[in-house]
């Protein structure tokens, strides 16, 4: 029976669905759905999976989307034992809950801060954005305490669908080093989980490219911007300071009624056009 996966490289949810069929040594025919030209709308597509997502599964007349939902289902189907998904209800109830922290808390986070970049044309990622996903990190730095993993000493699903989130947002440039254990976690599960470079690694280097491609220009106009404010400031005070020290001088030279300014004198300081300064994309 075959097994086809509709995917698309850049998301994580959908390379932890193939990262899992990889692992269990399924013969899977990927189908890529290019999300960014709208490839999921199309007729064929939406017949499949009314919710037009990515990952979708088409296992003979069986059809499944939901990235944990296919992982389990792919380990229950044709694992050899258990190891990934245990059926041991309290090992069982640990995974899900990592998997429920992802797709309710880790990865949301994620996405808000990414989404808007991608398909909405926004430039910057907003401060009230970053707090929380730090905080996100901040969990799963603590559910790792003690564990190679993150529900224990060996690799699941879990672990599969928590490093496909993790590693996209760092391939946009977070910095996870303050979370030794999300770090060290990240390392690990690169080693141990069979097809992470090909498979994880390229797709979420792809994501991450592909959101700094858009705010990479904000962050050297907000340079530009700063260096250029600061030099002003620095004419402006250069400038202050000459008139300061010729006003001394002034003052030892001439007596006080030698030395009068009318109300109606001014010095014209040239408009630097600053405010019509425009940086063109890169």
């Amino acid at each position: 029976m075959s097994v086809t996966l509709y995917h698309f490289p850049k998301s994580a949810p959908s390379r932890t669905a193939l990262l899992v069929a990889r692992a269990l040594g399924l013969d899977v025919d990927v189908q890529i759905v290019d999300l960014a030209t709208k490839e999921q709308l199309k007729p064929d597509f939406v017949k499949i999976n009314p919710q037009h997502t990515v990952p979708t599964l088409v296992d003979g007349d069986f059809i499944l989307w939901e990235s944990k939902a296919i992982a389990a289902y792919l380990v229950r189907t044709y694992a050899k034992d258990d190891t990934l998904y245990p059926k041991d209800p309290l090992k069982k109830a640990l995974i899900d809950q990592r998997l429920h922290f992802d797709i309710g808390t880790l990865y949301p986070r994620i996405r808000a801060i990414c989404f808007p970049v991608l398909y909405l044309g926004e430039i910057e990622i907003p401060d009230e954005l970053r707090a929380p996903l730090d905080e996100a990190l901040g969990f799963l730095d603590v559910f790792l305490e003690g564990n190679n993993f993150v529900t224990g000493n060996t690799v699941t699903i879990a672990d599969y669908a928590l490093a496909a989130s993790v590693s996209s947002i760092v391939a946009v440039g977070w910095d996870v080093s303050p979370y030794a254990n999300v770090s060290s976690w990240l390392t690990k599960c690169a080693l141990d989980i069979p097809n992470y470079a090909e498979i994880n690694q390229k797709g979420a280097d792809e994501f991450g490219k592909a959101v700094r491609s858009n705010i990479t220009v904000l962050f050297n106009q907000q340079i530009f911007m700063q260096t250029k404010h600061v030099y002003v400031l620095c004419w402006v005070l250069s400038a202050m300071l000459v008139c300061f020290v010729i006003d001394i001088d002034m003052e030892s030279e001439y007596s006080d009624d030698d030395y009068v300014l009318n109300d109606n004198e001014s010095v014209d300081i040239e408009d630097s056009g600053s405010d019509s300064s425009v940086i063109s994309d890169l």
